[in-house]
């Protein structure tokens, strides 16, 4: 688990210093987060919002969930299934916007 790990911190998706324990369940909000970071989906900054609702704000637009807030409950249990979705979502959604795909080009010129 380490070499995954240790690139998910090379990556910025996971903070250096963080603890990580690899038995504990993930609630629905943390693996949105995490999984709509790798490909670069990020919400807008906002100071009316609360971060979890800014994150289900940015994948209703981006179109890789169809709960509503009240259907979402972001403490709930994240399930393997619905990992799975939501990892298939958000690679459709960067193959299709490029995802973090502009900002390594532009970032290498």
């Amino acid at each position: 688990m380490y070499p995954v790990v240790q690139a998910a911190m090379d990556q910025g998706l996971i903070a250096d210093g963080a603890t990580l324990d690899p038995h504990k369940s993930m609630n629905r909000i943390e693996a949105y987060t995490l999984l709509m970071e790798s490909v670069c989906l990020t919400p807008v900054p906002s100071t009316d919002q609360e971060w979890p609702a800014l994150v289900h704000e940015a994948a209703l637009a981006a179109g890789v969930t169809k709960l509503t807030w009240e259907q979402f409950r972001p403490q709930n249990r994240v399930t393997r299934k619905e990992v799975f979705l939501l990892a298939s979502r958000l690679a459709d959604w960067a193959d299709t916007t490029g995802g973090c795909r502009a900002q390594v080009c532009a970032a290498e010129q």
